[in-house]
Parts: structure tokens; sequence; C-alpha cells
């Protein structure tokens, strides 16, 4: 259930961001900067939902890691965002690619270990 709530909100993010269409003004920018604090903390909250569940039997350490990588990303998405506020499109890029590194590494810890992830098949 706790996956499904946030999916939910991580969806209706992704729509809004669509709907702004193209990032041509500064205002459109602070808009999107503006989303991705609300997805950073979204999955803040995330985490904070899973970690008061008990963990797998036998995964803590497991379990922790994958919090972590959570948090992690959350970060991330929120440097992003400081990125798009201060039109920095290097920082923006960069920001970028390192939360699709950190999705995959969250993405592969997990199926190693036969966690299932929100939003994974």
């Amino acid at each position: 259930m706790i996956c499904r709530n946030h999916e939910s909100r991580t969806a209706d993010l992704e729509n809004q961001t669509i709907e702004l269409g193209r990032l041509n003004s500064e205002r459109s920018a602070h808009q999107v900067a503006e989303i991705l604090r609300q997805e950073s903390d979204n999955l803040s909250v995330e985490a904070r939902e899973l970690q008061a569940r008990p963990p797998p039997h036998g995964e803590v350490g497991t379990a922790r890691s994958v919090l972590s990588l959570v948090r992690v990303k959350a970060d991330a998405i929120e440097d992003w965002a400081k990125a798009y506020d201060d039109l920095d499109t290097v920082q923006i890029r960069t920001t970028q690619a390192r939360i699709g590194e950190v999705t995959a590494k969250l993405r592969d810890t997990t199926r190693t270990y036969g966690f299932e992830v929100c939003g994974q098949e």
C-alpha cells in the first residue's frame, strides 16, 4: 500500500511536469524545481514509512541498504531542483545522470536480493 500511494503521487508530479511543456523560461524552470522538491519529499516520506515496517526476515542489512539508496535518490532530486532554480544546465545534466545511476543501483540491489520495488514487475 505504501508503494501504491507514493507511485500515484509520483505519477501526478510527472504529469504536472509534462503539462508544463517545453522549458523556455526562468519561470518554467522554477516550476520544475518545485515539482522536483515535491518528488524528493515524496521519496523521503516513503523511506520513513518503509523504515517503520519490519524488514523481511534475515534481510535487515539489505533493507537498510535499500532505504539508504532511496534517501540518496531523494537528496539527488533535491540537488536537481536547486540546479533548475540556478538555471545551471551543466549541473542539471550531471545531477540527472547521478539520479539515473542511483536508480539503477537501487533496482539492481533489490533484484539481487529478491526484493520487490515499487513500480517493478
